[in-house]
């Protein structure tokens, strides 16, 4: 330790110093370092071996150990095993007892020794040890222990120098044997780890169930083999996903809770049983027990668990589960009564049998007598059934009546077996109530009747009989099947004021006996009808009436004749006929009565009858109905004809089941170019393939939708679709189908009208289009707009490839290039602007350039020629090029090309009219486009103007301003605009300013005018705006010009400064201007002031100037300059000020106040700045020596003073304290 200082007497500086001997702190400092190399090493080393050699590096740094031997005691062989032996005449020795080596010694007495020769001689003379191999003059070592008990022995021996070692040497050996120890014994673990993980591995492997480990989060941290086995997932894929994601939702729920409970208790949880997805998609159950994992903390960190797959387990229990409620459920639910009988009496019945018998809960059955519930009609046959099955016969249903609760009978269909229940012979019966099916029996005759009628009536209808011939088949065909004397026939007249008769119920020899009676041949029957009498009220009314009785059958007798004389033959002829009931119905056709349908017979009608004779009436009415159209049709059909052959639209006609077509009006040759005769009786499957692909979805169950669209009360269905012509493009139709049905109101024929809307689809097309790219035109660039409006023509035309090239002026080159986005992704790059040139050398586009016309290849051979690159990428096949021409020059090309079919004429005339769209809304886009670019240009000219800028109305009325407007008026810009100059200047200024304005507008010209305000100066240039050769607007600039006028005036002072200045040696000159707030604002600079400062002027004005850059502990004395300045003195100061990278600079400065006379007061401040930090960096360091040597003088005279070290090492202290300015010092003593 060396100190200077100053000797007083000679004026000399002395050196003075105090030495010490390190060796041993420096040799402890390499103990330390190496024994930490060793500890590192353990967690570095691969294996033993590499951390013994380890070991044995260390040690030759530190102490002689180029012979070293490293013992290891195995306890399961009781041999000492040479584990590391370096030595430079012995060789490692093999596993042996060495009962009475130097090493043996050692490990006995769990002692380090230092033995030379005389030491071993001594322990050799007291039978502790022998000679093993080379004598040595000296030989350390020490024990390798685990805790107290000694594994080991490491040492080292020097066959030359007997005080190698020092006992130091042996302690340091001592720390090394300790290392051996940690790392033997760490080594010793992890092989037992890595033998129980191999164990625990296989056990895992090829264990059946799935074992598995999860974090805190219910992620996989490990997952057994198995897993893949029943699961099919690589387990590589599982660790790191959570269980929950192969779980569905119950599941997830069930497993979260056991998870839960398992973190939570801290305990093993088992059995719980959830759904899992296997990798093929299908669901298996497994089972699982799970235990919480801890660290060593205890604290959880996860679980561990095996999962079963119990899915065949589960699978067997469903379907048991599945058989034994099925069976119950059908039993339960049967509508078949079952029911079981011991010994006669009954003892179980389900809900049919229950509610066969009339009661309520089969409480009320059980113990009853089955006998009881028997009908007694049913004894015999159900005796003769018990006989039959004694002698073997076959088992069978057997119909027998039972008794119901409340007395009444029932007839059922029953049959019996035996079993046995509980050991316990029973009966199980079966028994069905088959009322309804006996009734249904009777009824199905009955109806069988009326069909059999109705399909000889519809087989005469067919066959071309007349109406006289049906209606006499149906009076033949009632008096066979229903009670009675037959049916007669009544139809209205034309004018519907008779009933006429078309055939008699009555018997021939009834009638000849009535003609007997009354002397004449009974006439037609025609019944004058009146609104009193029955049959209008009937055929009014359009229900069937019931007439019984002679009074009523009278009546009805009476309305048959006018004559006064056969009315009082009426009672006789009643008793004659002997009807008893007559039932009339009324034929209705199309909501009209058109005539009635009477029945009579001798005995009184059930109401089943009734139905029966509306059911007749209703066929009849519809054969009536079916005649008449016939006739009608015959009529309409030659009508039909004419205006089908003359309109301009398609007639077709279908048949409903087959959808072929029965007929197709001739113009259709007009309209598509197919020949009438090619279509008549064409199939269905020829009608769809002229249908567009796209539009046959349509007719997907066209029929069901036709027949619903009828059953709702519209009569037609219109749908919209295209339809292939001859030239292969398609034509736009609307079919208007409508349902034609038979008699029986099912479906016969379809009817349609195809008209052309073709010239409606492509203006609406064309409308869509422009509509869309108007509204995109606003939201996308130049470019993504045009991508958007090549994608869209792509899809209308079925097209594969597009583009959109604008021309230049001179129609010699393309100035942009755009492609539809699907032409973009085949490209691969290729279609970039740095291959512009090569592109538009070739190409369709070329060739419409040059030709000035559209251009159309379809044929493969006639494709233009493409860039190789444009080519290899796009293999176009079609394609169609459309030039947009605007007054005679071309502007932009618009193609399409591998459209799937060949490109037509009308996908030119198209592709034109969208052509020409597109460039309007481009045109449009770029005028819009340029407006705003300029308007953003002029209003960032209005916001960031220096100079004031104005726009007046012819009213002198503010109209727009610039925006340091609301600096000068000191108001926000919005209360500025629409303003007359009075509200806005003080009356003087506005006045002179509006009689300049109005020479302005008056005479057209420009003027330039000086003005005042607020005490700052102004130049304005004003100018009018004409709009058709008149001004209508006046514009101009106001420039600021106070700081020239001021300057001016302070020429003079500047003068006197400026010789100041350059009096002055300085860095660089400056001039600040004092504003309003009392702030410094910095007019200009000259020389080095970047140098000094680092910053330009702006910069260093835009981080707040002079008071932004002084250094802080320099505020007061700025402030004090500044009151001098402001007192108008001259100021000379040193201060600090901060560079712009950081670093503090001290600075001269040579300030000169600028001062107001009139206001008295300061206005601005010249000066000079000078850089001193050199010379007080120099000065700082002249005055450091100084006080260190003064310090270094009180220390030495101190120490001659004092001899106790305390008192030196505080005096120390306390000079450090003063000299560095620190609270506290210390001294360290090593």
């Amino acid at each position: 330790i060396t100190n200077y200082f100053l000797n007083q007497e000679t004026g000399h500086i002395e050196l003075k110093g105090v030495s010490r001997d390190i060796s041993e702190r420096k040799q402890s400092e390499l103990e330390r370092q190496s024994l930490f190399e060793i500890m590192q090493g353990l967690s570095r080393s691969k294996d033993i071996d590499q951390f013994l050699q380890l070991i044995h590096q260390v040690l030759l740094k530190i102490i002689d150990a180029r012979n070293i031997s490293i013992v290891f005691f195995n306890k399961e062989t009781g041999l000492f095993e040479e584990i590391y032996c370096i030595d430079e005449f012995d060789k490692p020795y093999p596993p042996s007892k060495l009962e009475k080596s130097l090493t043996s010694y050692v490990f006995r007495t769990s002692k380090s020794v230092i033995l030379g020769n005389k030491d071993f001689k001594q322990l050799t003379k007291l039978g502790e040890v022998r000679l093993v191999g080379s004598p040595s003059a000296v030989w350390m070592g020490a024990p390798i222990k685990d805790a107290d008990d000694v594994i080991g022995v490491i040492a080292v021996q020097n066959y030359v120098d007997e005080n190698a070692y020092s006992e130091r040497d042996k302690e340091f050996l001592s720390s090394v044997a300790a290392q051996v120890a940690v790392a033997i014994k760490q080594k010793r673990a992890e092989e037992a780890i890595q033998r129980s993980e191999e164990k625990h591995r296989l056990l895992i492997e090829n264990s059946h169930d799935i074992i598995y480990t999860l974090n805190l989060e219910g992620k996989f941290t490990f997952v057994s083999n198995a897993w893949s086995v029943f699961l099919g997932y690589p387990t590589g894929e599982i660790v790191g996903q959570p269980l929950s994601r192969f779980q569905n939702t119950k599941s997830r729920r069930t497993f979260q809770e056991f998870f839960n409970n398992t973190i939570q208790s801290g305990q093993s949880q088992r059995g719980v049983e959830y759904q899992i997805k296997h990798a093929d998609g299908s669901w298996r159950w497994h089972t699982t027990n799970a235990v919480p994992i801890k660290n060593t903390d205890g604290i959880c960190i996860g679980i561990e668990g095996t999962a079963q797959d119990i899915t065949e387990r589960k699978m067997t229990e469903a379907a048991l589960h599945e058989s034994e409620e099925r069976y119950r459920v059908l039993v339960e639910n049967s509508p078949i009564g079952i029911m079981l009988t011991q010994k006669g009496k009954l003892i179980y019945a389900n809900t049919a049998a229950v509610s066969l018998y009339g009661f309520k809960h089969m409480d009320e059955m059980l113990g009853r007598n089955m006998k009881s519930m028997i009908h007694t009609d049913s004894y015999k046959v159900l005796l003769k059934r018990i006989l039959e099955l004694e002698k073997g016969k076959e088992n069978s249903l057997l119909e027998i009546k039972i008794m119901k609760k409340n007395g009444d009978t029932c007839a059922t269909e029953s049959i019996s077996s035996q079993v046995k229940i509980n050991g316990e012979n029973t009966t199980l019966i079966f028994a069905q109530d088959i009322s309804a099916r006996k009734a249904a029996e009777d009824k199905i005759r009955k109806n069988t009747e009326d069909l059999t009628l109705l399909q000889r009536l519809n087989d005469l209808v067919n066959q071309g009989g007349s109406l006289q011939k049906c209606m006499e088949l149906i009076n033949e065909e009632t008096r066979k099947y229903l009670s009675g004397n037959g049916a007669s026939v009544y139809l209205l007249d034309t004018e519907k004021e008779y009933l006429e008769l078309q055939s008699n119920q009555l018997p021939n020899e009834t009638i000849l006996g009535i003609e007997n009676k009354i002397g004449f041949k009974i006439p037609k029957v025609k019944i004058k009808l009146n609104p009193n009498s029955n049959y209008q009220k009937i055929l009014t009314g359009k229900k069937p009436q019931y007439f019984e009785g002679p009074d009523q059958v009278m009546g009805l007798m009476l309305e048959f004749t006018t004559s006064q004389t056969l009315k009082k033959l009426i009672p006789e002829l009643y008793k004659q006929i002997g009807i008893v009931s007559v039932i009339a119905i009324p034929l209705i056709v199309q909501n009209e009565s058109v005539g009635l349908l009477e029945f009579s017979s001798k005995t009184s009608y059930k109401k089943e009858d009734l139905n029966r004779f509306e059911f007749l009436a209703l066929e009849l009415a519809s054969v009536i109905r079916r005649k008449q159209a016939e006739e009608a049709l015959k009529d309409s059909e030659a009508k039909f004809r004419q205006i089908v052959e003359k309109s301009n639209d398609i007639f077709l006609l279908e048949n409903f089941n087959t959808l072929g077509v029965e007929y197709i009006s001739p113009k259709i040759h007009d309209l598509l170019g197919y020949p009438q005769s090619e279509f008549l009786e064409a199939t269905r499957e020829q009608i769809i393939e002229i249908i567009h692909p796209d539009d046959l979805q349509i007719f997907e169950g066209f029929r069901l939708n036709l027949v619903q669209s009828w059953q709702s009360g519209e009569k037609n269905l219109v749908v919209e679709f295209r339809v292939k012509h001859t030239a292969g493009e398609y034509k736009w139709f609307t079919g208007n189908y409508s349902l034609v049905v038979d008699d029986n109101s099912k479906p016969k024929f379809i009817m349609s009208t195809l008209t052309d809307i073709t010239e409606r689809k492509l203006s609406e097309l064309s409308l869509r289009f422009r509509v869309k790219i108007m509204q995109l035109a606003p939201k996308l660039s130049m470019n993504e707009l045009l991508a958007a409006v090549l994608d869209e023509v792509e899809e209308i035309t079925d097209s594969r490839f597009g583009f959109y090239h604008f021309v230049d002026q001179d129609e010699s080159s393309m100035s942009l290039m755009a492609w539809s986005t699907n032409t973009m992704a085949k490209a691969d790059g290729v279609l970039s602007g740095e291959n512009a040139h090569a592109i538009e050398q070739k190409g369709v586009w070329l060739e419409c350039l040059q030709q000035r016309r559209p251009v159309i290849h379809n044929e493969p051979e006639s494709i233009t020629p493409y860039d190789k690159n444009i080519k290899k990428h796009l293999d176009i096949s079609r394609e169609l090029a459309i030039p947009v021409i605007r007054k005679d020059k071309i502007v932009s090309v618009l193609g399409l090309g591998n459209k799937s079919s060949n490109y037509t004429l009308g996908d030119l005339e198209l592709v034109s009219k969208l052509a020409d769209m597109v460039w309007d809304v481009i045109e449009n886009k770029k005028i819009e486009y340029e407006l705003k670019e300029n308007q953003a240009i002029f209003n960032a000219f209005m916001e960031n103007s220096p100079i004031y800028v104005f726009f007046k109305d012819k009213d002198i009325r503010s109209k727009q301003l610039s925006r340091n407007f609301e600096q000068m008026l000191g108001k926000p810009l919005e209360q500025l605009v629409n303003k007359d100059m009075n509200e806005l200047f003080p009356s003087d200024l506005s006045l002179s300013m509006i009689k300049d304005d109005q020479r302005v507008l008056n005479e057209g010209k420009t003027v330039v005018v000086d003005e005042e305000l607020d005490g700052k100066y102004f130049t304005t240039i004003k100018f009018p705006i004409f709009i058709d050769d008149k001004p209508e607007y006046l514009a101009g600039f106001t420039i600021d010009i106070t700081d020239r006028v001021l300057s001016e005036r302070k020429l003079a002072e500047s003068e006197e400064m400026y010789r100041l200045i350059s009096s002055v040696v300085s860095d660089y000159l400056f001039s600040t201007r004092v504003t309003e707030d009392d702030d410094l604002d910095l007019n200009w600079v000259a020389g080095a002031f970047e140098k000094i400062t680092g910053y330009t002027m702006a910069e260093y004005k835009q981080m707040g100037g002079w008071k932004a850059a002084l250094y802080p502990g320099d505020f007061e004395v700025d402030n004090h300059d500044m009151q001098m300045l402001s007192l108008n003195q001259k100021v000379i100061t040193e201060v600090r000020t901060i560079r712009k990278n950081g670093e503090v600079a001290w600075v001269r400065v040579y300030s000169q106040p600028i001062w107001d006379e009139e206001h008295n007061r300061l206005v601005g401040i010249n000066g000079a700045v000078q850089d001193i930090t050199d010379r007080k960096k120099v000065e700082e360091e002249i005055n450091k020596s100084v006080e260190e040597f003064k310090a270094l003088y009180d220390t030495a005279m101190d120490f001659s003073l004092h001899r106790d070290p305390y008192v030196i090492l505080k005096t120390i202290s306390d000079r450090a304290c003063s000299l560095f300015a620190a609270s506290n010092a210390f001294v360290y003593l090593y």
